[in-house]
C-alpha cells in the first residue's frame, strides 16, 4: 500500500468521523439554529478542557521546577559540608602531628627509659610465661604483653601503678624461684581426667602431686599435666615423702630437674631410662 493510499484513507475516516458526529447532533437538534448553538457549545467545552489541561501542565512544570531547585540547594549544602569536613580533617591531621612532636620533645630521656623498660617487659614475660611461678600466678605474662603493646604507641605512656608492677613482679619470681611451696591447683592425669589437689611447687624446677607423682606445666594451655611415665628408682619415693611432709619436718631429698618443668632433658633421660 502506497504512502499516498494512506493519507486518502486517514481523511476518509476523519470525514466519516466528522460526518457521523454531525448526524447524532443533527438528529438530536430539531432546528438548524439549535445545531448551531450545540456546534457552539461543543467548541466552548473544548476550549475550557484545552485551558483545564494546559493549566495542569504549567503547575507540574513550577512543581517540577521547584523540586529541582530543592534538589539543587540540597547538593550545594552538601557539597559545602562535604569541604568543611575535608578542612577539620587537614586541621586535625596537624593538630595530631603538632602535639606527637610535643609529646616527644617533652619524653626527651623518658623515650629512652621506657625503652629499656619495654625490653625488659619482654623478657620478663617470656620467662614468666615458662615459669611453673605461673601455675601459682596465672595473667602475670598477659599484663606484661599489654604493656608492652601500649608503651609500642606513641600516645600512650605507661602509668606510675604499672611501672611498679613490673618492678615487683621481676622481683616476685626471684623470690618465689626459692620457695618451696604447697597450693592447690587442677591437674590432669593421663586418662584425662581433671582434679582439684594439693601440688608441692619446688622453687622453679619442678613439680610434684600431692600423691608424689612428677608434674610437667604447659605453658601454651597454662596448665598442670600428671607425667605419663614417671621416673624409676628413689626418685619417686623422694616425692611422696615431700608431699607428706609439714613445715616442722626436717629437709626432704628429692630429685629436680634444673632445667625445669616444661620439658626438662635430665628428667627425660631418665623416664626413657629402661628398666625390668
Amino acid at each position: 500500500m502506497s504512502i499516498k493510499c494512506v493519507k486518502i484513507a486517514a481523511i476518509a475516516l476523519c470525514g466519516a468521523l466528522t460526518i457521523s458526529a454531525g448526524s447524532v447532533l443533527a438528529q438530536e437538534a430539531k432546528s438548524l439554529d439549535e445545531l448551531l448553538g450545540y456546534v457552539k457549545q461543543g467548541q466552548v467545552t473544548e476550549s475550557k478542557e484545552n485551558r483545564a489541561r494546559e493549566q495542569r501542565f504549567a503547575k507540574d512544570k513550577a512543581n517540577q521546577a521547584s523540586e529541582l531547585k530543592k534538589a539543587e540547594a540540597e547538593r550545594t549544602r552538601q557539597e559545602q559540608i562535604s569541604a568543611e569536613l575535608e578542612d577539620a580533617f587537614e586541621a586535625n591531621e596537624l593538630l595530631v602531628a603538632a602535639k606527637q612532636a610535643q609529646l616527644k620533645e617533652k619524653l626527651g630521656t623518658l623515650a629512652e627509659l621506657f625503652g629499656h623498660l619495654t625490653s625488659a617487659s619482654g623478657d620478663l614475660a617470656t620467662n614468666m610465661e615458662f615459669s611453673i611461678v605461673s601455675s601459682q600466678f596465672p595473667g602475670r605474662a598477659a599484663f606484661l604483653e599489654e604493656l608492652i603493646a601500649k608503651m609500642s604507641g606513641s600516645d600512650k605512656l605507661p602509668s606510675i601503678e604499672e611501672i611498679e608492677r613490673v618492678w615487683y613482679e621481676l622481683n616476685r619470681e626471684m623470690v618465689e624461684s626459692g620457695k618451696v611451696v604447697s597450693f592447690t591447683a587442677e591437674v590432669a592425669r593421663p586418662n584425662g581426667d581433671k582434679i582439684e589437689q594439693q601440688v608441692v611447687r619446688i622453687g622453679t624446677f619442678n613439680m610434684i602431686s600431692e600423691d608424689g607423682m612428677y608434674l610437667q606445666y604447659v605453658p601454651s594451655k597454662g596448665s598442670l599435666e600428671e607425667l605419663a611415665r614417671q621416673p624409676s628408682g628413689p626418685y619417686i619415693g623422694w616425692a611422696k615423702s615431700l608431699a607428706a611432709a609439714t613445715g616442722s619436718d626436717s629437709m626432704q631429698k628429692l630429685g629436680v630437674d634444673p632445667a625445669g618443668a616444661t620439658g626438662g632433658s635430665f628428667l627425660a633421660a631418665l623416664i626413657n631410662s629402661p628398666n625390668m
